[in-house]
């Protein structure tokens, strides 16, 4: 008698409360589509929506209405994304059906979170034209792409800038087409920069009386350095028209040996270095142009004046922190070494000096100064540059209400919570958790009778989950892309499974529904791609939202009790399955009195007729 009466009161327990008839709430479906979110709400009746923007989750107030409507049975709205907003923000979508004769539905709410679309800078290009040609180069961010198409042949990529298109005998259009990209980043939008030049085929000749001009050269060696200057034409070429050319080099305006020797003084010492070349073969030849030079001759020993510059840092797309550390000095090292605040004396904690190679990338968040100086050959070393900074990762808004035992919880109505995750940047839970029947915060009991939507969403750490035996809906996108969990057993109270449930845990292998499930959602198990074994108890199949709540029905193998097994096999979707197999250790639910699988108010009549007979 005991074990009956238990029985009867665990049925009464899974019984919806009576209450006078209400429509069935509407169906939200939010929906990313290219630049755009698609919302979709459909139920019964006249349905009234509107559309919230969340601005900064200040205060946690709902702000700026975007959209209120009313439409009949079914209602489609589309939201362009921003571009280039500061910020993201969260949406509301809430939505309440009316039919005639009924109460009005409960009000049905889902949120996501709109992200903004960032449009790349034009990139610029740049044109040089020469005697022999024109040079092509392009300037901007991200990731660059070039082409040119010269007299509308095939367009070409180009590899290394800038590009050099030399002259030809026959006028050239050259249409130049560059584009900058956000490293394969889909929150960016590129953008595009063209340019269309015509290159003459007029090809400007020397003037073949006119000596080139010569070189200067400036060697350092050891306490002196060498300057001398050099004539740039082929005396070996039999066509030349200059044959011996002399050069004269002159410092200060001062003519000199050429080459000339410069020891180095205590001093420093700014020298103007002028050269020009004649033949002496050829008298009507003209003197060449003057070229000049400066020559700086540095002390033996002297500190110098290097300056480093380092880029002002900027928190990327990617949530990183870049300085960049320059000097003017090529022959120069520069030495960086990098100090941490430390919260617990209030100081800084230098690493060690080390050589600086590339640019310095910050992902953790913290305060940090670097510090730099740089060193040549027969200097002194420069000066300590410095740059502080504090790097912060972007915050996220709060959703639980309390935590236990490592499990974030929100308040529902009273008595009763959720499981969620603890902000909007989900990813909360890692290895194997256990989600009780009912938990005790601050000397009160909560039954634990949902796990909300997004709640385990993007935890690729997550290896398995317990549900506790309250549970009765899994919301959408619930387990969401833990690509690490395995295998998952739904308690025989769960009645529906959201849209996108367990979208794309491609490790799960096996799937076990309870048998109180009535509503599989849109791509609930869409990219399960292991999952090899689904068993469902329920007497009755559950109605899928479509063939895509499953893509494994040629490869997974479908468990069921040999009463229900023709009902499968006929079921709209279900059918779909290849392996379908009958077998009986596919129990039906505790407290199922007549033995049809299910929970429901005959349950309740078997069992008083029982204890009224005694049995």
């Amino acid at each position: 008698m005991k074990k009956l009466l238990f029985a009867l009161l665990v049925v009464l327990l899974a019984l919806p409360a009576v209450a006078q008839e209400m429509t069935e709430p509407p169906t939200i479906q939010v929906s990313e589509v290219g630049l755009e979110y698609i919302i979709d709400v459909t139920g019964n009746g006249v349905l009234t929506v509107e559309v919230y923007g969340l601005k900064n989750g200040s205060e946690g107030l709902y702000e700026d209405i975007i959209i209120s409507a009313q439409a009949n049975e079914s209602y489609h709205y589309v939201l362009p994304r921003p571009y280039e907003a500061s910020e993201g923000c969260e949406c509301i979508v809430k939505a309440v059906a009316q039919e005639e004769g009924k109460l009005p539905s409960e009000e049905v709410t889902q949120s996501f979170y709109l992200t903004p679309l960032f449009l790349m800078p034009t990139p610029e290009i740049l044109l040089s034209e020469t005697e022999e040609g024109l040079y092509i180069d392009v300037q901007g961010q991200g990731q660059l792409t070039v082409y040119v198409t010269i007299n509308d042949d095939e367009r070409m990529t180009v590899d290394q800038l800038p590009y050099f298109v030399p002259r030809t005998y026959e006028d050239q259009n050259i249409f130049i087409e560059a584009i900058a990209e956000g490293y394969g980043q889909l929150d960016i939008i590129p953008s595009t920069a063209t340019e269309t030049y015509v290159l003459s085929a007029a090809l400007v000749q020397p003037d073949p009386l006119v000596v080139p001009m010569p070189y200067i050269k400036i060697e350092e060696e050891g306490d002196c350095v060498i300057i001398y200057a050099y004539d740039s034409h082929n005396p070996d070429d039999p066509d030349d028209p200059f044959g011996e050319v002399a050069v004269y080099l002159y410092i200060d305006g001062q003519q000199v040996d050429n080459p000339c020797v410069i020891p180095r003084t205590d001093e420093l010492q700014d020298l103007g270095v002028s050269a020009y070349a004649v033949s002496l073969s050829n008298p009507d030849a003209l003197q060449s142009d003057w070229v000049t030079a400066v020559c700086i001759v540095e002390p033996l020993v002297q500190p110098t004046e290097t300056t480093l510059a380092p880029v002002a840092a900027t928190t990327s797309y990617v949530d990183k922190y870049v300085v960049s550390l320059s000097d003017d000095d090529e022959a120069s090292d520069i030495y960086y070494r990098i100090g941490i605040y430390n919260e617990e004396t209030y100081d800084l904690d230098f690493g060690e000096w080390m050589l600086y190679q590339e640019d310095l990338v910050f992902t953790v968040p913290g305060s940090y100064r670097v510090e730099a100086y740089a060193i040549a050959p027969n200097k002194l070393e420069s000066a300590t540059i410095a740059v502080t900074f504090t790097f912060l990762l972007p915050t996220y808004d709060r959703i639980y209400d309390f935590v236990e035992d490592g499990v974030y919880y929100k308040i529902t109505s009273e008595g009763k919570v959720a499981v969620c995750c603890k902000t909007t940047a989900y990813n909360s839970y890692s290895g194997h958790v256990n989600i009780p029947a009912t938990v005790t915060h601050e000397g009160v009991n909560y039954m634990v009778t949902a796990i909300m939507e997004n709640a385990f969403r993007g935890c690729d750490g997550l290896t398995g989950v317990t549900i506790g035996a309250y549970v009765t809906s899994i919301g959408n996108r619930a387990f969401y892309q833990c690509t690490a969990l395995t295998s998952v057993t739904l308690g025989d109270y769960v009645i529906t499974v959201g849209n996108e449930a367990f979208y794309d845990c491609r490790s799960l292998a096996s799937v076990t529904l309870g048998s109180g499930v009535a509503q599989i959602g849109a791509e609930a198990f869409h990219g399960c791609i292991a999952l090899t074994s689904v068993t469902c108890k329920a007497a009755t199949p559950p109605v899928m939202a479509a063939s895509n709540c499953f893509d494994c029905y040629d490869t997974a193998t479908l468990y069921v009790h040999p009463a229900v097994f023709e009902s499968y096999q006929a079921a709209n979707y279900w059918n779909q399955f290849v392996n379908i197999v009958a077998e009986d250790k596919v129990a039906p639910v505790t407290g199922d009195a007549n033995g049809d699988g299910k929970l429901s108010i005959s349950d309740v009549s078997t069992l008083i007729n029982m204890l009224l007979s005694g049995q």
